[in-house]
């Protein structure tokens, strides 16, 4: 199976042209993505999110 972003051959894959952004504010941690806009693509201008929430037991937090 090919890396992310490389198709057979070494050659780049639409998915590099994705714009990623991340973000943290407070408990909650989020990733948003937005396709590249081929014209004429049904996916022009969409995108998808995703948004995870941390919950902590008695606030005990540890690094890793």
């Amino acid at each position: 199976m090919p890396k992310f972003g490389v198709q057979k051959n070494n050659i780049p894959a639409p998915e590099r042209n994705m714009l990623y952004s991340r973000f943290v504010r407070g408990n909650i941690i989020g990733t948003v993505v937005h396709y590249p806009e081929y014209q004429g693509s049904e996916l022009a201008k969409g995108g998808f999110a995703g948004v995870t929430r941390i919950l902590t037991d008695c606030d005990s937090r540890q690094m890793y």
